[in-house]
Protein backbone atom coordinates (compact mmCIF):
# COMPACT_ATOMS: atom_id res chain seq x y z
CA UNK A 1 0.00 0.00 0.00
CA UNK A 2 1.26 3.47 -0.86
CA UNK A 3 1.87 5.90 2.00
CA UNK A 4 0.05 9.23 1.64
CA UNK A 5 2.10 12.37 2.33
CA UNK A 6 0.92 14.76 5.00
CA UNK A 7 -1.45 17.61 4.15
CA UNK A 8 1.27 20.22 4.69
CA UNK A 9 2.23 20.48 1.05
CA UNK A 10 4.72 17.78 0.03
CA UNK A 11 5.81 18.36 -3.55
CA UNK A 12 7.80 16.09 -5.84
CA UNK A 13 9.81 18.07 -8.41
CA UNK A 14 11.10 16.13 -11.43
CA UNK A 15 13.54 17.72 -13.89
CA UNK A 16 16.90 16.66 -15.32
CA UNK A 17 18.35 20.20 -14.95
CA UNK A 18 19.94 20.55 -11.47
CA UNK A 19 19.88 24.36 -11.65
CA UNK A 20 16.17 24.33 -12.42
CA UNK A 21 15.54 21.87 -9.57
CA UNK A 22 17.46 24.11 -7.15
CA UNK A 23 15.51 27.19 -8.26
CA UNK A 24 12.11 25.52 -7.86
CA UNK A 25 13.11 23.98 -4.54
CA UNK A 26 14.21 27.38 -3.24
CA UNK A 27 10.96 29.05 -4.35
CA UNK A 28 8.76 26.34 -2.79
CA UNK A 29 10.77 25.83 0.42
CA UNK A 30 10.61 29.61 0.92
CA UNK A 31 6.85 29.26 1.18
CA UNK A 32 7.01 26.38 3.63
CA UNK A 33 6.52 23.46 1.25
CA UNK A 34 8.43 20.22 1.69
CA UNK A 35 10.12 19.13 -1.53
CA UNK A 36 11.57 15.91 -2.90
CA UNK A 37 13.81 16.15 -5.97
CA UNK A 38 14.29 13.68 -8.82
CA UNK A 39 16.34 14.03 -12.00
CA UNK A 40 15.09 10.92 -13.81
CA UNK A 41 11.80 9.13 -14.36
CA UNK A 42 13.14 6.13 -12.43
CA UNK A 43 13.97 8.30 -9.39
CA UNK A 44 10.60 10.05 -9.63
CA UNK A 45 8.60 6.82 -9.70
CA UNK A 46 10.64 5.35 -6.82
CA UNK A 47 10.07 8.49 -4.72
CA UNK A 48 6.38 8.46 -5.64
CA UNK A 49 5.97 4.83 -4.57
CA UNK A 50 7.82 5.45 -1.31
CA UNK A 51 5.73 8.47 -0.31
CA UNK A 52 2.84 9.83 -2.38
CA UNK A 53 3.22 13.62 -2.55
CA UNK A 54 0.43 16.18 -2.43
CA UNK A 55 1.47 17.52 -5.86
CA UNK A 56 4.00 16.79 -8.62
CA UNK A 57 5.87 19.33 -10.75
CA UNK A 58 7.02 17.30 -13.76
CA UNK A 59 9.22 18.19 -16.72
CA UNK A 60 8.10 16.71 -20.03
CA UNK A 61 11.58 16.00 -21.40
CA UNK A 62 13.47 13.55 -19.18
CA UNK A 63 16.47 11.45 -20.23
CA UNK A 64 15.01 8.00 -19.53
CA UNK A 65 11.27 8.47 -20.21
CA UNK A 66 9.05 11.37 -21.19
CA UNK A 67 7.03 13.10 -18.50
CA UNK A 68 3.74 12.06 -20.12
CA UNK A 69 4.55 8.38 -19.49
CA UNK A 70 5.72 9.16 -15.95
CA UNK A 71 2.40 10.88 -15.26
CA UNK A 72 0.49 7.92 -16.72
CA UNK A 73 2.34 5.48 -14.46
CA UNK A 74 1.73 7.67 -11.41
CA UNK A 75 -1.98 7.82 -12.17
CA UNK A 76 -2.14 4.00 -12.32
CA UNK A 77 -0.92 3.70 -8.73
CA UNK A 78 -3.83 3.58 -6.26
CA UNK A 79 -3.33 6.80 -4.31
CA UNK A 80 -1.66 8.48 -7.28
CA UNK A 81 -4.86 8.80 -9.26
CA UNK A 82 -5.88 11.96 -7.41
CA UNK A 83 -2.48 13.67 -7.08
CA UNK A 84 -2.34 16.85 -9.19
CA UNK A 85 0.49 16.80 -11.74
CA UNK A 86 1.63 20.14 -13.15
CA UNK A 87 3.83 19.84 -16.21
CA UNK A 88 6.64 22.36 -16.50
CA UNK A 89 8.32 22.49 -19.89
CA UNK A 90 9.94 24.59 -22.56
CA UNK A 91 7.44 23.02 -24.97
CA UNK A 92 4.75 25.58 -25.66
CA UNK A 93 2.71 24.13 -28.54
CA UNK A 94 -0.95 23.51 -27.85
CA UNK A 95 -0.56 19.86 -28.86
CA UNK A 96 2.02 19.36 -26.09
CA UNK A 97 -0.25 20.93 -23.49
CA UNK A 98 -3.28 18.92 -24.62
CA UNK A 99 -1.23 15.71 -24.45
CA UNK A 100 -0.36 16.58 -20.84
CA UNK A 101 -4.03 16.99 -19.95
CA UNK A 102 -4.91 13.77 -21.80
CA UNK A 103 -2.59 11.69 -19.56
CA UNK A 104 -4.01 13.18 -16.36
CA UNK A 105 -2.07 16.42 -15.91
CA UNK A 106 -3.84 19.15 -13.96
CA UNK A 107 -1.94 22.12 -15.42
CA UNK A 108 0.92 23.10 -17.72
CA UNK A 109 3.45 25.86 -17.06
CA UNK A 110 5.73 26.97 -19.88
CA UNK A 111 9.39 27.81 -19.21
CA UNK A 112 10.56 30.44 -18.57
CA UNK A 113 8.09 31.21 -15.81
CA UNK A 114 7.69 33.62 -12.93
CA UNK A 115 8.07 32.19 -9.43
CA UNK A 116 4.80 33.87 -8.45
CA UNK A 117 2.99 31.96 -11.19
CA UNK A 118 4.33 28.61 -9.95
CA UNK A 119 3.37 29.46 -6.36
CA UNK A 120 -0.13 30.55 -7.38
CA UNK A 121 -0.77 27.41 -9.42
CA UNK A 122 0.65 25.11 -6.75
CA UNK A 123 -1.46 26.73 -4.02
CA UNK A 124 -4.58 26.61 -6.19
CA UNK A 125 -4.23 22.94 -7.12
CA UNK A 126 -3.40 21.92 -3.54
CA UNK A 127 -6.47 23.78 -2.22
CA UNK A 128 -8.73 22.32 -4.90
CA UNK A 129 -7.44 18.79 -4.33
CA UNK A 130 -7.86 19.10 -0.55
CA UNK A 131 -11.42 20.38 -1.00
CA UNK A 132 -12.26 17.46 -3.28
CA UNK A 133 -10.80 14.95 -0.80
CA UNK A 134 -12.74 16.55 2.07
CA UNK A 135 -15.94 16.36 0.00
CA UNK A 136 -15.35 12.68 -0.76
CA UNK A 137 -14.62 11.92 2.91
CA UNK A 138 -17.73 13.82 4.01
CA UNK A 139 -19.90 12.03 1.45
CA UNK A 140 -18.51 8.69 2.64
CA UNK A 141 -19.40 9.56 6.24
CA UNK A 142 -22.92 10.59 5.16
CA UNK A 143 -23.41 7.36 3.22
CA UNK A 144 -22.28 5.38 6.28
CA UNK A 145 -24.73 7.31 8.49
CA UNK A 146 -27.57 6.70 6.04
CA UNK A 147 -26.72 2.98 5.89
CA UNK A 148 -26.65 2.77 9.71
CA UNK A 149 -29.98 4.59 9.88
CA UNK A 150 -31.53 2.21 7.36
CA UNK A 151 -30.23 -0.80 9.31
CA UNK A 152 -31.50 0.53 12.64
CA UNK A 153 -34.99 1.57 11.46
CA UNK A 154 -37.56 -0.48 13.38
CA UNK A 155 -39.29 -3.18 11.35
CA UNK A 156 -42.71 -2.12 12.67
CA UNK A 157 -42.37 1.41 11.28
CA UNK A 158 -44.75 2.05 8.42
CA UNK A 159 -43.45 2.34 4.85
CA UNK A 160 -44.48 5.99 4.62
CA UNK A 161 -42.54 6.91 7.76
CA UNK A 162 -39.36 5.19 6.53
CA UNK A 163 -39.68 6.80 3.13
CA UNK A 164 -40.06 10.25 4.67
CA UNK A 165 -37.03 9.72 6.91
CA UNK A 166 -34.94 8.48 3.99
CA UNK A 167 -36.13 11.41 1.93
CA UNK A 168 -34.88 13.76 4.64
CA UNK A 169 -31.44 12.10 4.69
CA UNK A 170 -31.22 12.33 0.88
CA UNK A 171 -32.17 16.02 1.11
CA UNK A 172 -29.45 16.54 3.71
CA UNK A 173 -26.88 14.83 1.47
CA UNK A 174 -27.93 17.03 -1.47
CA UNK A 175 -27.55 20.17 0.67
CA UNK A 176 -24.07 19.10 1.75
CA UNK A 177 -23.10 18.49 -1.91
CA UNK A 178 -24.40 21.96 -2.83
CA UNK A 179 -22.36 23.50 -0.01
CA UNK A 180 -19.18 21.77 -1.23
CA UNK A 181 -19.85 22.90 -4.80
CA UNK A 182 -20.10 26.48 -3.53
CA UNK A 183 -16.73 26.03 -1.80
CA UNK A 184 -15.15 24.71 -5.00
CA UNK A 185 -16.61 27.59 -7.01
CA UNK A 186 -15.12 30.04 -4.50
CA UNK A 187 -11.69 28.34 -4.78
CA UNK A 188 -11.82 28.54 -8.58
CA UNK A 189 -12.78 32.24 -8.38
CA UNK A 190 -9.85 32.89 -6.04
CA UNK A 191 -7.53 31.22 -8.54
CA UNK A 192 -8.89 33.20 -11.50
CA UNK A 193 -8.84 36.56 -9.73
CA UNK A 194 -5.69 35.88 -7.73
CA UNK A 195 -7.62 36.29 -4.48
CA UNK A 196 -8.78 39.83 -5.27
CA UNK A 197 -12.50 39.03 -5.34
Amino acid sequence: MLARASATGDILIVDDDPDFLSLLAKILKGQGYTVTLATTAEQALAAFRLRVPDLVLLDVLLPDMDGYKVCSYMKLLGAGATVPVIFISGLSDTVDKVKGFAVGGADFITKPFAGEEVLARVASHLALNRALREKEEHNTRLEEQIARYRESAPASTGEGDIASRLGASDLLAARVDAYHMEQLAWLREQFVTGGEG
